[in-house]
């Protein structure tokens, strides 16, 4: 059975001015699924997170895919597409599907970073 990674619901809060320079917090999130992979086998030591940047939500994922004699990690960066934020509760539509990624290639977007 092939062993699925589901990327679980980050709740991210963003700030909102109205007209008046009120704050007003808002609750939205994204929701990510996909199955990661090196090679043909399920990626283990994995860290990802979604994070906020500038109101953009991007996936990070950390892994030593045919890297494990180096020191650090391997990162890449998956930016999400804005129509994917939800007001906190998703429905199916508004789950991103990264699909299936074979982390053993390289990314254009990838780096070397030390996670503690």
């Amino acid at each position: 059975m092939r062993s699925r990674i589901t990327v679980i619901i980050l709740w991210l809060s963003y700030v909102s001015y109205s007209s008046n320079f009120s704050v007003s917090l808002r609750k939205q999130g994204v929701a990510v699924k996909g199955v990661l992979t090196c090679g043909e086998k399920r990626l283990a030591n994995t860290l990802v997170r979604i994070v906020d940047l500038d109101f953009d939500p991007v996936l990070y994922v950390w892994h030593d895919c045919l890297d494990e004699m180096n020191p650090c990690l391997r990162k890449i960066k998956l930016e999400i597409p804005k129509k994917f934020i939800h007001d906190g509760n998703p429905n199916l539509s508004n789950w991103v599907d990264i699909g299936t990624i074979n982390l053993e290639g390289s990314f254009a977007s990838e780096k070397r970073e030390c996670v503690n």
